[in-house]
């Protein structure tokens, strides 16, 4: 069997075949260690799981009891839903997969044969509560990677304790409650989320995850929650409200970005909380009411096409640093296009918002559609909006296509 080794292999064909007496005990050293590094290499195995019996385990838990850090479960087309009971601070679970070592890959093969979940749901939450994947490792270094699995009818499909990292792409979650709930720190790339409540929620003490070229449809709570996150990121998105038009990304008591993602038809398409600072960069924002509804101290936004079907496109609540909002394209609706409700900085706080298209080169009508100081006299509102010099066209912006995101769902 041919290894690739990489460097370890390069250090290992290094050391030399003789050496003075001085270095002969150093020499002896690193040989053994070398070899603990190629036996470590060459030792990771793959696990496969067939329903008929025909790989190593007919039970995904069985393979994962067997596997060590490092290993590869391949998991073949069928359903699974071999639950295992559990218990935990919080409650009992039932569980299809229990990760407790360290690196693990774990493969189906793909999300349209693969599935991991009933074939219903019982509402609100079923108890014990039904769970795809637990990953319980909590060494920061170790990394859990999920792919190319349909997770169905779970109160959460995977769930990560703190510490560690993830990775899950390539993966389809319809049904039931939550789709990733993480403490950990990772990557979800290219995942389609179908008529959840909650999509992805994550908590502190992950610091930093990336949400990529992934589609949420019609989920009855928030897409995506940050809570307590240094750095949460969602770039190459699409976001699509259901009957209920709930929805969106939350950022609470955290910081990061939205870039070049879609919404349409949301409540509330991006709402940000409290203090850290927040990028919101070349999106395309059609929602049904708010685009952005902020109580954070500062955000940029910069480049974006926001409209509002009801209105208002800004929903700000201002705790005193100006925000910047600049080279966007905006488009009322029925409301105001920003509302400032409260203003919690100093007297005269003045929103940073020139160089913007509005519709019109009517500077009347773009300060008609303002609501600040200038509009609530009691009790007074000291904070005002800057709108000039405004663009006397609609902003150029380059051409994101998100066609050959959508149509790998077609």
């Amino acid at each position: 069997m041919k290894t690739n080794l990489g460097s370890a292999g390069r250090w290992c064909r290094s050391i030399p075949s003789s050496t003075r007496h001085g270095d002969i005990m150093r020499t002896i050293i690193a040989a053994l260690l070398c070899g603990l590094v190629m036996w470590s290499v060459a030792g990771a195995r793959t696990w496969r799981v067939e329903k008929d019996g025909s790989g190593d385990y007919s039970v995904i838990q069985d393979a994962l009891d067997a596997a060590a850090s490092g290993d590869t479960v391949l998991i073949g087309p069928g359903r699974f839903e071999d639950f295992l009971p559990d218990t935990a601070p919080g409650g009992d679970y039932l569980i299809i997969a229990k990760v407790e070592v360290g690196d693990m890959t774990i493969i189906g093969s793909g999300s349209d044969s693969t599935v991991l979940g009933p074939t219903s749901y019982d509402e609100p939450y079923p108890d014990p509560h039904p769970i795809g994947v637990l990953y319980v490792r909590q060494d920061a270094e170790d990394l859990l990677r999920v792919e190319s699995l349909s997770f169905e009818n779970l109160r959460t499909s995977v769930y990560a304790e703190n510490t560690g990292r993830i990775s899950v792409h390539d993966c389809r979650f319809t049904g039931g409650d939550n789709a990733v709930t993480t403490y950990s720190s990772g990557l979800i790339s290219g995942c389609h989320f179908i008529g959840l409540h909650h999509a992805i929620i994550s908590f502190s003490p992950a610091d930093s995850v990336i949400i990529d070229s992934s589609i949420f449809d019609n989920s009855t709570g928030q897409d995506v929650a940050f809570e307590s996150i240094d750095h949460g990121i969602v770039r190459n998105c699409e976001f699509t409200a259901g009957s209920d038009r709930r929805g969106g990304v939350f950022y609470n008591y955290s910081g990061g970005g939205v870039y070049r993602s879609r919404f349409v038809g949301l409540e509330r398409s991006i709402t940000l909380w409290y203090p850290q600072l927040q990028e919101i960069l070349d999106n395309e924002i059609r929602s049904y009411y708010f685009c952005i509804d902020s109580t954070s101290e500062a955000f940029i936004a910069e480049r974006n096409y926001m409209s509002s079907e009801m209105g208002p496109v800004f929903s700000l609540h201002p705790d005193g640093l100006p925000h910047r909002i600049r080279h966007n394209h905006i488009i009322k609706g029925e409301n105001y296009a920003v509302e400032i409700h409260g203003c919690n900085g100093p007297d005269g706080t003045t929103l940073d918002m020139t160089e913007n298209w509005w519709g019109t080169t009517d500077p009347d009508s773009i300060a008609a559609w303002i609501y600040d100081g200038h509009d609530q006299q009691w009790p007074h509102l000291e904070c005002y909006v800057d709108f000039e010099p405004f663009l006397d066209g609609p902003v150029p912006a380059d051409e994101t296509s998100l066609g050959g995101l959508k149509a790998r769902y077609r």
